[in-house]
């Protein structure tokens, strides 16, 4: 019931958002990115970076002390080691969360106005299938856009964990009542939704469920696999999960926006 007393709020809500957050395609640096962008809700492109910088940036990451900062900090569970604000860590990485076209996207499919509000670094070490998997349920981040760029620092082949996006999911009124339900239920921190158990769950949907969409409304999943130096542009608002390390380890860099209306 209270969804439903929620939804009027929230559908104006929304429409006042997106009178301000809108893409313009003009002011794109590469066009037909952006316009894969806008169908597919995800674009993978390979040598976005050399791989000499690359190759640069992995071993800063490795001999930073970072990681072990973060371990020291509980912010590794399950073979995965997340750093967030990372930049500080890493001058080399500065390319990547400087990029101009990175930041000429980002505002092109946003607004002028929007910012990055986290710059991570993710690192899978287990192999096998973690013991919390909310990851691997498709989901989506957040009613509002999100802009993200993902840089491999590793190569990530079908075994090494890479993100699963089904394409065109970004777009359309299907997920609706979940969107109402995470906006009038779930208050939302700086970085996202507030940091306790259940918010690793929000905008989850079970296999089934997210089957059951797939073959509803026809997505095809995209494997975004790629050599080192790949980037991954995708829209968050899409449904994409990760996968289980089978092999190997995967590293890599995230760069995430946001634009915040008046």
């Amino acid at each position: 019931m209270l969804v439903w007393t929620a939804l009027p709020h929230f559908v104006w809500t929304k429409h006042r958002y997106f009178h301000q957050c809108q893409p313009d395609p003009l002011s794109a640096p590469d066009s037909a990115c952006f316009q894969q962008l806008l169908q597919d809700g995800v674009v993978v492109r390979e040598n976005f970076l050399p791989a000499k910088t690359v190759a640069a940036i992995r071993d800063e990451v490795q001999t930073s002390g970072m990681l072990e900062h973060a371990r020291s900090k509980s912010y590794h569970r399950d073979g995965v080691c997340i750093v967030e604000q990372a930049a500080q860590w890493l001058p080399t990485a500065q390319c990547f969360y400087q990029h101009p076209m990175i930041r000429q996207m980002a505002q092109a499919y946003l607004a002028q106005r929007a910012m990055q509000f986290r710059q991570i670094v993710n690192y899978k070490t287990q192999v096998g299938q973690s013991a919390q998997p909310f990851e691997l349920f498709f989901h989506f981040d957040d009613w509002k856009p999100r802009f993200k760029a993902f840089l491999y620092l590793t190569d990530v082949g079908e075994q090494e964990a890479p993100l699963v996006y089904l394409k065109g999911s970004h777009r359309g009124l299907w997920r609706l009542w979940k969107e109402t339900e995470l906006f009038c239920l779930y208050r939302q921190s700086a970085q996202g939704f507030a940091d306790n158990w259940e918010s690793l769950f929000l905008g989850c949907y079970f296999p089934h469920q997210a089957r059951r969409l797939q073959e509803l409304w026809g997505w095809q999943p995209q494997v975004c696999t790629g050599t080192a130096g790949t980037v991954i542009f995708f829209d968050g608002r899409g449904l994409h999960r990760g996968n289980w390390l089978q092999r190997n380890q995967r590293l890599l860099l995230g760069s995430l926006w946001k634009y915040e209306e008046d």
